[in-house]
């Protein structure tokens, strides 16, 4: 328990001395707020999601969720490239080789690691819930929910991405993650493989009213499963203690 919480504090500090990585995260939430108050079309006070509205089960109709959106835009591509940018810090500075001489185990660096970008998910994706309920009528705790069932998904997969050792892929797959619900908007088979991603089953879950929300936790739960077992792969391929 020691070892998790001195990875947790080690890494929490480094978030924290990189601020331009927090700030990436508040211009989105900014960009969210700025879509919604200067676009008439983005938020509709008389209907809001199902589990709140009745009458948006008959209406049947929901304006598009700039809110669910960034928000998804945020985890896929700040989230995973926070965890990322520390295992990578962690590798090309030795600090997973002096770890791995302290004795500490994969699953120690690995739940340190998870909990200090997960907290910080959190204290992002509260903004976001706050404006989508003040706003757009979202239910404050499902957001949180959902927010956080994704970032959870997000940090797994950036850990394991920093651990792949892939400078490249550590930069181009956060950004094609982020990116990924706005382009599905564009191009129809984008949006086939999109709907097996966390980050679209995100923006879906929240502002859908025809989503399938089981489907929506089963992808999102498969995306979180497939993360953590590439991270075993990866790290028993690397022969890595940590």
């Amino acid at each position: 328990m020691n070892h998790i919480i001195a990875i947790f504090m080690k890494q929490l500090t480094s978030l924290i001395k990189v601020p331009i990585m927090i700030g990436m995260s508040m211009f989105y939430f900014v960009l969210a707020v700025l879509i919604v108050v200067f676009n008439t079309d983005a938020h509709c006070y008389d209907c809001i999601p199902a589990y709140i509205c009745a009458e948006c089960v008959s209406n049947f109709e929901l304006p598009q969720s700039p809110t669910a959106q960034i928000l998804a835009m945020t985890l896929g591509l700040s989230i995973t490239m926070y965890s990322a940018g520390l295992v990578n810090e962690d590798r090309l500075t030795g600090n997973l080789k002096f770890m791995s001489m302290a004795e500490v185990n994969p699953w120690q660096y690995l739940a340190g690691t998870f909990m200090s970008v997960l907290l910080v998910a959190t204290a992002i994706i509260t903004p976001f819930t706050l404006f989508g309920f003040f706003f757009e009528g979202m239910n404050p705790l499902w957001f949180t929910i959902v927010g956080l069932s994704g970032a959870v998904v997000a940090v797994l997969l950036g850990i394991t991405i920093g651990l792949y050792g892939n400078p490249l892929v550590s930069i181009v797959a956060p950004f094609v993650l982020g990116f990924l619900p706005m382009f599905s908007q564009f191009n129809d088979n984008v949006a086939n493989l999109s709907r097996f991603v966390f980050v679209q089953q995100i923006n879906v879950a929240i502002a859908d009213l025809g989503a399938d929300l089981t489907e929506s936790f089963i992808i999102i739960a498969v995306n979180g499963v497939i993360c953590f077992l590439l991270f075993v792969l990866i790290h028993r391929k690397n022969k890595l203690r940590v």
